[in-house]
């Protein structure tokens, strides 16, 4: 498939309860009342902003730094590949700019885009890894605490 494939695959998953591979989430607020009924609305834009940090990031990856790949010609260019390992380099900007948050549920989101994003993520029998989401997810996966942290402190006062 080249860059101007159309289709769309699941690529990540931002949801309530799991984040990304190993991380969970568990939220208990029984005893905050009023808490109870703004935490369904405020962890909805909380897992959105989380979606779009990935996205944010994957890019990021994706368009810098520098590839260290083999240097070829397309298009009168030239252009230097992603190495294995790393993120994908970019020739057209189809990968970086058909990555979006999709809403699948009433706390869970999905990272859309192109369907040969899978294939750059998860690599082929022919072709070794080219990882961009699941180091994004890793390093937003970070900041995670602090995000719920906040949003929490907000409810509940």
């Amino acid at each position: 498939m080249g860059d101007g494939a159309q289709g769309h695959r699941r690529a990540g998953r931002v949801g309530g309860v799991v984040v990304g591979k190993g991380l969970a989430i568990e939220v208990e607020y029984d005893h905050f009342p009023k808490a109870r009924a703004a935490l369904p609305v405020e962890m909805g834009k909380i897992l959105y902003i989380i979606a779009e940090m990935i996205i944010a990031d994957a890019v990021r990856r994706i368009h810098y730094p520098p590839k260290t790949g083999r240097e070829y010609r397309h298009r009168g260019i030239v252009h230097i590949a992603s190495a294995p390992g790393e993120a994908p380099a970019t020739d057209t900007g189809t990968l970086a700019a058909s990555l979006k948050a999709e809403r699948s549920g009433k706390l869970q989101y999905d990272i859309i885009g192109v369907e040969y994003g899978a294939y750059l993520e998860l690599g082929t029998r022919k072709m070794a890894p080219r990882p961009f989401l699941r180091p994004a997810i890793e390093q937003t996966s970070k900041k995670i605490a602090g995000i719920f942290g906040k949003a929490f402190k907000a409810v509940v006062r």
